[in-house]
């Protein structure tokens, strides 16, 4: 197979790109390097021969002229992402986040030999309905529940706009131009190399540094955390499957829903602690009070049944991050 992956330098793109490459297979990779992940991870990644890596921005059209015409799966995950960007910058969301989608399924559209599209959405698309069923909304949450956006003036509201409009787009075009796809919707992936801004790694290492006490918003919020390794074998096999195509498709952990605290528990249990109190501060607004996915379809589609613990997630994704501190 000869796959090509947008956002490749990116945190779930990176692990699908590892991936793939473990298995002999060829990898193509795009990325524009703005959020500086060219590591020592991605720098040994794309040293292996049978990995390909392309600079370039897929907001430029001209980009595509880069890319080859032979590719069996694209797996498309180039976004502006993190609700510091979404906040700070929501033109850029909507911009890139749709630009680069229109221009990768209408080069897919030109093609003689038509790749599979793999989409990459998000759980954010369901915050909306949230705030507005409250607690008639259906958690763990299947695929066909509403999406509702009640507010278009909430910056917070433009990456999951962005990407159901982009899920939108896809399915559209295909209808008119013969293209197989499908989209995943990840429910929050965590693991090595995700960066700084997301609440797993910023618990570790405020956790690791605590003297007494711990400060941790949200703690009775809920959330599904599923680890990357989990992830990228099911993205792959729904990009592989043809159970899959033209479905739309949650990945996540629809077995293990905790709390905040909880979370904030497990970090400083690994991190060696234990005997720190976690301080409960103000709720943040905006976020979700609980999160969690129906993956019922997705077992059915794959096979697969990856539930990898939050415990252990948690240990194997501070043994990378402890290296950089």
């Amino acid at each position: 197979m000869k796959n090509l992956i947008t956002g490749g330098a990116g945190f779930i793109g990176y692990h699908i790109a590892e991936y793939l490459s473990e298995k002999g297979e060829e990898v193509h990779l795009i990325d524009n390097l703005l959020r500086n992940n060219y590591d020592d991870d991605f720098q040994h990644l794309i040293a292996k021969e049978n990995v390909t890596f392309i600079q370039a921005d897929l907001t430029n059209p001209a980009t595509i002229d880069q890319l080859d015409q032979d590719y069996d799966i694209v797996y498309h995950l180039a976004a502006v992402i993190g609700v510091k960007a979404v906040i700070e910058r929501p033109h850029d969301v909507i911009d890139v986040n749709t630009k680069t989608v229109m221009n990768i399924v209408d080069w897919i559209c030109s093609l003689e030999k038509k790749p599979k599209l793999l989409f990459t959405s998000t759980s954010e698309i369901y915050s909306g309905g949230l705030e507005v069923m409250g607690s008639d909304f259906p958690i763990p949450t299947g695929e066909e529940v509403p999406i509702i956006f009640p507010d278009l003036n909430n910056a917070r509201s433009t990456y999951a706009f962005s990407k159901a409009w982009g899920e939108m787009y896809i399915h559209f075009k295909s209808l008119n131009n013969s293209f197989t796809y499908t989209n995943v919707r990840y429910h929050n992936v965590y693991g090595p190399r995700m960066g700084m801004m997301h609440v797993v790694p910023e618990l570790m290492v405020r956790a690791y540094r605590a003297e007494n006490t711990l400060g941790v918003y949200s703690v009775d919020h809920t959330r599904a955390f599923c680890y990357v390794d989990d992830a990228v074998q099911y993205t792959v096999s729904c990009a592989m499957d043809a159970a899959a195509d033209q479905k739309t498709v949650h990945i996540g952990n629809g077995q293990e829903e905790v709390t905040i605290q909880t979370l904030a528990q497990t970090v400083l249990d690994v991190v060696g602690q234990s005997e720190i109190i976690i301080k409960p501060l103000p709720t943040e607004s905006g976020g979700p009070t609980r999160r969690c996915p129906d993956t019922a379809l997705l077992k059915q589609i794959t096979g697969l049944d990856l539930n990898t613990s939050l415990r252990e997630g948690i240990e194997k994704t501070w043994a990378w991050y402890r290296k950089c501190l």
